[in-house]
C-alpha cells in the first residue's frame, strides 16, 4: 500500500519552492485544508497578500486577491473567486466547504474559481472572512448599492468594516427608487484609511473628519461644502462634481493655498457647467501664462489610470509659492468640463518617468542574463519566459511614452 507524501513536514526551504511552483488557485485550493495549519505553512514560506479586491458590482460578487513571495521583488500570483448565476453553466460538481458553509457546484478555470451559490452576498462574505485570515492585507471595496441586498449586514462582517479603498456608486433606475444610504450613512458604518470614491447622493452637511485626510477623495454632491471647509481638506487628489463654489471661491481656494505652507496638495477638480465662463482673480495673485523655461507642458496625474493621466496645461496660468512651487490653474473641456488646481511637485514629470521605466527595464535584462548565466537548464525556460514577458511588457510600456515625444525637439518643454 503507498504511503502518503506529507508535503508539510519538508523543510521550510524546500516547501518555499514547491509553492513558487503553485498557481494562485493552487494556493488557495490548499487554505481550504486547515485555516490555522495554512497561516503557519504561508508565514514559513514567506507568502503574503499584497491586496484583496471585493467587488458588488452585480447581483453576483467577486472577490480577488495577489499573492507575493517574499521582497517587494518577489513572485505574484494571484486568484479569483467568482459567483455565478446559473449552475448549468459550470462543468463540475467539485464542492469546498469552509467551516459549516458547503458550497457546491465548484469549477476552476485558469486563475478563476466560479462557483453557484444561493445566497451569492452571504457566500461572498464567507468566502472572503476565510480569505482574509490567511492572508490579511488592505483590502479595495466596490460597491454598487443597487446590487446589494442588505448593506448593514454587509458592513457587520468585521472584514469589510474597515478598507483601505472604497468606490461606492448608486445609479437611479427609476425616479421612485428608494436610496438605502446616503454618503454619511455609508462612512458611519465603514471606516476608509486611503481612498474614497463616492457617486452617492449627499444632501445634508457630513462629518468632515471621516474624509479630511484621504490621500484621495472624489464626492459626487458637495453643494453642503462650504470655502473653510474646503481650505481645511489635506488630500493629495481631490475632486467635487457638483458643488456650489462660484470662480471667485475657487481664486480664494487658490490664495489660501499660496499663502500657507502645504506640500502635500497635488490635484483639486472642480466640476463645471460647460457654459460658464472661468477667469481667476489676476489682482489677488500675480498669475502668469504658461513660460516652457518654467516648466514643462503636460502635467501627469497619478490618480488616473487611463489615457487621461497627462494634461495638457499650455493654455493654463501659473502661480509660484514664496517656497518656489509652482501651481496651475485652467478649464478643461474634455468629456466633462472642469476648473483644475495643478500644483507641481515635479516641474518635467515626463522626464523624470521615462528616466524610471529605463531603470525598471535595466533591471529586468540584468534578471534575464542570471538566470542564462546561472541556472539549470530544465529551471531556466520557465524563469526565462516569465522574466521575458515582464520585461517586453516594460519595453513597450517605455515604447509608447517614447512615442508621445517623437516630434518633440525639447522634452522638458513637454
Amino acid at each position: 500500500m503507498p504511503s502518503r507524501f506529507r508535503i508539510f513536514e519538508l523543510p521550510d526551504v524546500v516547501l518555499k519552492d514547491v509553492f513558487q511552483n503553485f498557481r494562485g488557485v493552487e494556493i488557495l485550493d490548499l487554505s481550504f485544508t486547515s485555516t490555522r495549519l495554512m497561516k503557519r505553512v504561508f508565514r514559513s514560506v514567506g507568502l503574503r497578500a499584497v491586496s484583496h479586491t471585493v467587488k458588488f458590482e452585480d447581483t453576483y460578487p467577486l472577490i480577488s486577491t495577489i499573492v507575493k513571495f517574499g521582497s517587494a521583488e518577489g513572485n505574484e500570483q494571484s486568484f479569483v473567486w467568482k459567483f455565478v448565476e446559473d449552475k448549468k453553466s459550470i462543468d463540475s460538481d467539485k464542492v469546498r466547504k469552509v467551516k459549516c458553509h458547503r458550497f457546491d457546484n465548484c469549477s476552476t478555470k485558469d486563475n478563476t474559481i466560479f462557483c453557484q451559490y444561493h445566497n451569492p452576498e452571504f457566500g461572498a462574505t464567507v468566502i472572503f472572512n476565510h480569505i482574509f485570515k490567511c492572508f490579511p492585507a488592505p483590502l479595495n471595496l466596490h460597491l454598487k448599492l443597487n446590487s446589494i441586498r442588505n448593506l448593514h449586514a454587509l458592513f457587520l462582517n468585521d472584514c469589510f468594516s474597515k478598507c483601505e479603498k472604497l468606490d461606492v456608486w448608486y445609479v437611479e433606475q427609476d425616479e421612485n427608487d428608494d436610496l438605502v444610504e446616503d454618503l454619511t450613512g455609508i462612512l458611519e458604518m465603514v471606516d476608509v484609511k486611503k481612498e474614497l470614491r463616492a457617486l452617492v447622493p449627499q444632501q445634508c452637511e457630513m462629518d468632515i473628519e471621516k474624509i479630511r485626510d484621504l490621500e484621495v477623495l472624489t464626492i459626487q454632491d458637495a453643494e453642503w461644502m462650504s470655502l473653510p471647509t474646503l481650505y481645511s481638506l489635506n488630500c493629495r487628489f481631490g475632486s467635487l462634481l457638483n458643488h456650489k463654489f462660484s470662480q471667485f471661491d475657487i481664486s480664494d481656494f487658490a490664495e489660501n493655498w499660496y499663502n500657507s505652507t502645504d506640500r502635500k496638495l497635488v490635484k483639486m477638480q472642480f466640476g463645471w457647467d460647460e457654459y460658464r465662463r472661468f477667469f481667476p482673480m489676476i489682482d489677488n495673485l500675480n498669475w502668469q501664462e504658461w513660460d516652457p523655461k518654467t516648466r514643462s507642458r503636460y502635467f501627469y496625474d497619478s490618480s488616473e489610470c487611463s489615457n487621461s493621466n497627462r494634461i495638457d496645461c499650455s493654455k493654463g496660468l501659473d502661480i509660484t509659492r514664496p517656497d518656489g512651487l509652482i501651481a496651475t490653474i485652467l478649464r478643461q473641456d474634455a468629456f466633462d468640463c472642469n476648473i483644475l488646481f495643478l500644483v507641481w511637485h515635479d516641474i518635467h514629470p515626463e522626464t523624470t518617468r521615462l528616466a524610471v521605466l529605463s531603470e525598471k527595464l535595466n533591471l529586468q535584462n540584468k534578471k534575464l542574463a542570471s538566470i542564462l548565466g546561472n541556472r539549470k537548464e530544465q529551471v531556466v525556460e520557465k524563469e526565462f519566459r516569465e522574466t521575458f514577458t515582464l520585461a517586453l511588457a516594460k519595453q513597450t510600456e517605455i515604447t509608447e511614452e517614447i512615442k508621445l515625444w517623437v516630434d518633440t525637439e525639447d522634452i522638458n518643454a513637454c
